[in-house]
């Protein structure tokens, strides 16, 4: 897949919107595993 030609036939307002997904699911994955690390 061709993220960059993807992204541009999106256009801006639906990167906007594929940018929040993508840090949403980042947070939701990553943050609670440092977390736990902390309290390991």
């Amino acid at each position: 897949m061709d993220l960059p030609l993807l992204y541009h036939r999106l256009g801006k307002n639906s990167w906007k919107i594929l940018d929040a997904i993508f840090r949403n699911l980042w947070n939701y994955k990553y943050v609670p595993l440092n977390v736990i690390s902390n309290f390991s």
